[in-house]
């Protein structure tokens, strides 16, 4: 089942998605945590990247996958 953050974005916003993160974490290896709070939609690309399913990842953080869900869900507008 896909998830509805991810039917939410066109394949084209995932991949600027993708791109955004992967350069404001210096190619995932420094991620700074106001990120995770300032721009919540960035938990669903780590959470892709990691390749884990909504419910795993959302008993990594503690809390539950209806929460994760939302938080992906939110998200802020890129700017071009």
């Amino acid at each position: 089942m896909v998830s509805t953050a991810i039917r939410k974005l066109t394949e084209d916003e995932i991949k600027n998605l993708f791109t955004y993160v992967k350069g404001r974490t210096k190619n995932f290896t420094f991620v700074e945590p106001n990120m995770l709070i300032e721009f919540t939609r960035s938990i669903l690309i780590f959470r892709l990247v990691l390749g884990e399913k909504r419910i795993d990842f959302s008993k990594r953080l503690g809390m539950s996958a209806n929460n994760l869900g939302n938080m992906e869900a939110v998200g802020l507008k890129l700017k071009n």
